[in-house]
């Protein structure tokens, strides 16, 4: 892995290791299709992230592709990526933790209520309390033909 840093070299190395460890191919051309879907199952079991998997099966794959461009093994099998699993990500803020939220604004400002920039974040948090932050794309949003940067 000439080229690449030494973290992605230990990286690389340590998803093989694990390869050799979880399911023991005698050789590189004998890891197949089947052998890779009792990988991913063992990391699954294991608790792994579907992100982690990926990430794994990515070094594979690369290694396999390079195995091949070194004639080392005939073909690289087809290593299929897992799909994004879609999980729900927290849960809405009640009313009452956002009204802590917008009590704390002056607190963490360091500022009186009646100051300007408390306003201005009073107003930003209750358009994302009322939009929804899944709404919002990008740090950018325009309300009202004002531009509001977030930070």
């Amino acid at each position: 892995m000439q080229g690449q840093s030494e973290a992605t070299r230990g990286k690389a190395a340590g998803v093989l290791d694990s390869v050799r460890r979880i399911i023991s191919p005698k050789s590189a051309d004998a890891l197949g299709a089947n052998q890779i879907s009792q990988y991913v199952k063992a990391l699954r079991e294991a608790g792994r992230s579907e992100a982690t998997i990926k990430g794994h099966l990515a070094y594979i794959k690369a290694a396999l592709r390079w195995a091949t461009s070194m004639q080392i093994i005939p073909k690289a099998p087809t290593i299929k990526m897992p799909s994004r699993v879609k999980t729900a990500k927290g849960r809405a803020v009640t009313m009452e933790e956002f009204q802590k939220i917008l009590k704390a604004v002056p607190i963490v400002l360091n500022e009186p209520a009646s100051c300007s920039r408390v306003q201005s974040w009073e107003f930003f948090l209750r358009g994302l309390y009322l939009v929804g932050p899944e709404k919002l794309v990008s740090p950018r949003e325009y309300w009202g033909g004002v531009m509001i940067l977030v930070g």
